[in-house]
Order: structure tokens, then sequence, then C-alpha cells
């Protein structure tokens, strides 16, 4: 499995898959004409030729850039910039003159007309016309994805701020009330009733603790002992554990890579996240199903910071976990990273789950990603960042 260069191929793809453009000229044969070109060089393209029919067409065609004539019978293209943007708040749109008035043009411009060409045509114009149009929607496309990012970012830092103050002081409470009970324990070890009872109650503690220490590990207070670690070994060392967590009706497949770089990380934190992600795809699929897991180097330039949620520029391997479950709807998908947010009881899981898994990425100076479809199933990406200085690949373990 080869280098994956991540740049922003989602955004580009969103923009560019369909270019669609809607012509609006009162000139039959010169709409016509642009609407066979443009078809010719790969747009989705629908015509008006009337201010009304405009109105009409983008009801149905969404439309991400107008072409819109100078005159239109009795009034002009700019006066339909505001209705259409109405409809298509995103719509970019350009004005085809004949004219040479320049006022006219600045008008235009001043009143949400973004770029213009001049008839008679010059293809060459008009597609590095129509290319500016649909840069400026990527870039606006970016820019929404990046402020979400940012959000996202802020709400998840402010709980992990609250996280971590609820942790610190419930470990203190937690320290006095175990060594409370183990006192108490040695004045009743001739009541076999209340021995019992102050166990059960240590248990409890105990669990508490657990859960305390997985809300240490989103807050990433938690020390790691990072280092330089083949992904490959960790892969199929883990194979049983992960077999025994999900249990037989679930199939499991890991698929290891020869050219897979190292990663700087805590081993033992590393299987803890990778088996949280398992039990929680093995809560998904309670009629059975099956996980594979593959590993990828990825290249993450700067263009792609606002593709993987706030992940620095940079060498990652990422771990990509897919399950064939029921899938989340899209609000849990949005706070599936949050602490003690669960479709089930707190007393059913095994301490905080995918929080865990998402503080450990974030300590480790990676990030954690995740897609899911109800009926479907879910896909999380663990990016963990490559091994400073190693400039092999880890062998992948032989069949």
């Amino acid at each position: 499995m080869g280098t994956a260069v991540i740049a922003d191929e989602v955004s580009r793809a969103d923009v560019d898959a369909k270019r669609r453009v809607l012509i609006v000229d009162d000139d039959r044969d010169f709409a016509e004409s642009l609407h066979n070109y443009l078809l010719l060089e790969g747009y989705e393209v629908q015509m008006a030729f009337s201010a009304a029919q405009a109105r009409r067409a983008i009801e149905e065609f969404d439309a991400q850039v107008a072409i819109l004539d100078y005159r239109l019978g009795p009034t002009v293209g700019v006066d339909l910039v505001a209705p259409l943007k109405r409809r298509r708040p995103g719509i970019v749109c350009i004005l085809a003159t004949a004219f040479g008035d320049m006022d006219s043009v600045v008008n235009a411009l001043r009143n949400g007309i973004y770029d213009y060409f001049g008839k008679p045509l010059h293809t060459e114009e008009l597609l590095l016309t129509l290319d500016r149009c649909f840069d400026l929607l990527r870039l606006e496309q970016e820019k929404q994805a990046a402020e979400e990012a940012l959000r996202e970012t802020g709400k998840m830092a402010a709980v992990a701020q609250i996280a971590g103050g609820v942790a610190h002081h419930l470990n203190n409470l937690l320290m006095i009330m175990l060594g409370n009970v183990e006192r108490l324990k040695v004045h009743m070890e001739d009541v076999p009733d209340q021995v019992k009872l102050a166990d059960g109650l240590m248990r409890a503690i105990e669990r508490a603790a657990d859960i305390n220490h997985s809300l240490v590990t989103f807050t990433r207070r938690q020390v790691l002992r990072a280092k330089t670690v083949d992904l490959n070994a960790v892969l199929t060392g883990i194979q049983d554990d992960l077999r025994q967590a999900l249990g037989e009706a679930v199939q499991t497949q890991v698929v290891t890579s020869r050219d897979l770089w190292q990663v700087s990380v805590d081993a033992a934190q590393l299987e803890l996240a990778l088996l949280n992600i398992a039990r929680n795809a093995g809560d998904a699929m309670p009629e059975g199903g099956s996980l594979i897991i593959t590993a990828a180097n990825v290249d993450v330039p700067d263009a792609a910071g606002n593709l993987e949620r706030d992940l620095s520029p940079g060498q990652y391997v990422v771990l990509t976990l897919s399950d064939t479950g029921t899938g989340m709807a899209p609000e849990v998908t949005e706070r599936a990273f949050e602490p003690f947010f669960s479709g089930q009881s707190l007393a059913e899981k095994t301490g905080l789950g995918l929080s865990v898994v998402y503080g450990f990425a974030k300590q480790s100076g990676g990030t954690v990603t995740l897609d899911s479809v109800e009926g479907r199933g879910t896909t999380v990406r663990l990016y963990l960042p490559r091994a400073q200085g190693t400039d092999g690949a880890a062998e992948a373990p032989a069949a």
C-alpha cells in the first residue's frame, strides 16, 4: 500500500464533480451555442430565455454559476442576481455583455455580479472566467469547513477542560473513600456479611477509578510513554484480543502493509484505543457482521488542514476500522467523541469508549475521525504521526 496524498480533494470534488451552469439569455442562438459548447467541456447546463424562465429554472436546477445576459428584453441581467441568490445563496453570477460601457460593468459588480466576459464570445476568456467562479466556490466551501472544524475544536476543548477539573477532584475523593473502606474492613473481619458489603463497595470505587482514568485520557493529561512502534506488529499481536472482545459472530480481518511507516506512540494505549473502537463496533453488530482494519501512509500538506479536523501538516499512518453495523444518526456521530455520550447506559460500557480514543489520538499528535451511515456501518480513522528519523518502513509479518 503506497503513500496517499491528502489535499483538498474532498472539497474540490464537491465543487467540481458536477459543474452546474445556468445560462440566461434571450438570444436563443447564442444561448444554445453556449449550452452545447459547455456540455462538450463537461459542464451540466440549463437554459432560460427570460427572467421569468430563470426564476422557474432555479427552483429545479441547483446551479452553482449563472451566466446572465446584460440585456434581457425589458429588464437587465443584474436585476436577476437578488432573486437567484435568495433561492441559491451560494450561486455565483457573471455577466455576458456586448456593451463597452464600463460604468454599467462597475454598477453590475456593485450589485452582486462576480465577473463578466464580452460578446462576441471568446471561448478561452469564458473558460477562464468560469474557472475563477468555481475557484471562488471551492474557497468558500473550504472556509466553511474550516470554521466548522474550529467550532468543533473549541467545543471539545471546553468539554475537556470541564472533564479535567472533575477528574482531578474525583480522584482525590476516590482515594479517601478507598482508604476508609480498607480501614473499615480491618474492623469487620469477624462479620463476614459486612466484609462482603465492604468488598462490593471497594469494587464500585475501583470501577469509578477506572472511569476517572478514562476521563483523564480524554482530557489528554495522562502520562504517555511514546516510543517508535511497528504498527504491523501491533495489529498482528492484537488479533486474538479483538476476536475475544467481538465474539464469534463478528468476523475480524486485519490487513498489514509491507511499506508501512513506523509511528511514535504509547503502544499499550494504542492497543487500548483499538479495543475501544472494536468494542464500539461490536455493540453495533449484535447479530454479527465484520470489522476490517487496514493501515496506510498519508502525507498531509498545509492545504488539508480543513479536511482532517485540526490535524497539523506532516506524515502520518492512518488506521482505518470499518464495521458493517447499524451505523449512527448524524446527531449521534457529531457527539460520539464526547465523554459519557452513548445510546447505552453507563453500566453497560467499559470506560468512556470513543472519548478515550479521542484523547489518546490528540495527545499523541494525531487525530481521529468518524464517518457513519445508518444501516450501513461506521468507519473510524485513527491518524498517528510518523516517528521522526525513521527512513525505512516496517516489514509486514509473513503470512
